[in-house]
């Protein structure tokens, strides 16, 4: 049994890696098992060792939940494309489609015909190949 002192539990207390490994650094400082508590194992390190794989274990557990999912939405996803090339596919050839000819007339108002204008001003092209007004 090991009774750390007050401010050192205190520091210990807070539940993080850094916090749990304190602790069990602590536990086997002053646990009763060898001369300086270093030279077997301590049940307290090994529950604190197991503590500190916990967010580990916890974080692999949720990455691979996540990773079932992705796979499934990518089956998903997958099977939604391979059906939506199976309609491309199934589609008739533009050739095979079959054509009615409509005869649509047109009105009076549907133009607007303004007479045609001209506008001219003389251009020279000199010996040198470039063009001036003449």
């Amino acid at each position: 049994f090991f009774s750390p002192s007050s401010s050192a539990l205190k520091r210990a207390s807070n539940v993080t890696k850094e916090g749990l490994r304190d602790l069990a650094e602590l536990a086997c400082k002053d646990c009763h098992y060898g001369a300086t508590g270093m030279d077997s194992t301590p049940t307290s390190r090994i529950v604190l060792g197991s503590a500190l794989e916990a967010p580990d274990v916890e974080r692999a557990e949720r990455a691979e939940r996540e990773l079932r999912e992705r796979e499934e939405e990518m089956r998903e996803l997958e099977a939604t494309f391979e059906a939506a090339v199976s309609d491309i596919e199934e589609a008739p050839a533009a050739k095979d489609i079959e054509l009615t000819e409509v005869t649509v007339r047109a009105r009076k108002s549907d133009f607007d015909l303004t007479p045609p204008m001209l506008l001219w001003t003389p251009w020279v092209i000199g010996d040198d190949g470039v063009a001036r007004r003449g």
